[in-house]
């Protein structure tokens, strides 16, 4: 799941239980979180924080029923709790992604469907802070300790238009996890039958260094991550290379990359004028 100073936290979610590991990979401890079993059940970790507490929140998946018909968006129930699954805070409250209840034309039934770029709150955990981006709102909120609101920043970024194939690509994104083709199938008339935005959301990820600053990949152009820190505002753009961001350090960026044969590898790269 992730770690933090010289531990490894790996999450058994079917259990809910959490086991910290040292570096050599010895079991050191297994706790359990404190939160209702009915509702740790729908959730999903979001990130740890430098001292191990977890951030986590409602998983919109797990979201099946709605009381009224239309586009709605959940209310994420969130939780910090400690290293021992104590709960030290609740911060929020967060809106999930829009849904769509309406009334299948193929089946007849009401179905409850995630809208294909529709708007969404993305998580950033790192350093002492929960960061977080409500795409439908358009800015970026800083909590020092998942709890305290500390800085409120709205980057000044244009909305790109959506687009036919940004949509189809995220309808197979939202069809993937389905079990077969047979099934994902006869669901894509159900996602395409949808009405979308006439923009993407203005950012896709969020990542939080161990400085406490926000990484927000925008979508506006292929790999550009504006940074902003909670007191300095916006601190620039950076053009990251292809691949997975696995650490990210004052002045480097630690990439997990595949090549045209899907190889994978890892590499460092320097952030020029990252030294700040």
């Amino acid at each position: 799941m992730g770690g933090h100073g010289d531990s490894i936290v790996a999450w058994d979610r079917a259990t809910d239980r959490f086991s910290v590991y040292d570096r050599e990979l010895t079991l050191q401890r297994t706790y359990s979180s404190q939160i209702p079993r009915d509702l740790a059940a729908g959730q999903v970790v979001r990130g740890l924080f430098s001292d191990g507490r977890v951030v986590r929140s409602t998983d919109e998946s797990f979201v099946t029923r709605t009381e009224t018909m239309g586009v709605h968006r959940p209310v994420l129930a969130t939780y910090v709790h400690g290293p021992r699954g104590e709960i030290v805070a609740t911060p929020g409250p967060f809106r999930g992604r829009q849904l769509s209840a309406h009334t299948s034309r193929r089946t007849g039934r009401t179905m409850l469907l995630p809208v294909p770029l529709g708007d969404r709150t993305i998580f950033g955990v790192g350093g002492d802070h929960l960061v977080v981006a409500d795409t439908e709102v358009g800015d970026v909120r800083f909590y020092a300790g998942g709890e305290e609101l500390t800085a409120v920043l709205r980057p000044n970024v244009e909305a790109a238009p959506a687009t036919d194939s940004a949509r189809a690509a995220e309808i197979d994104q939202l069809l993937e996890p389905l079990p077969n083709d047979d099934l994902r199938e006869r669901m894509r008339p159900e996602f395409e039958s949808l009405a979308s935005p006439t923009e993407l959301p203005w950012i896709t990820t969020l990542i939080v260094d161990a400085q406490g600053r926000a990484w927000a990949r925008l979508t506006t152009s292929g790999g550009v991550w504006a940074v902003f820190d909670p007191a300095a505002g916006w601190l620039a753009n950076v053009v990251v290379p292809e691949g997975e961001i696995l650490e990210i350090g004052r002045d480097y960026i630690v990439l997990l990359e595949r090549n045209a044969l899907g190889v994978e590898s890892v590499a460092l790269h320097r952030i020029r004028g990252g030294s700040g």
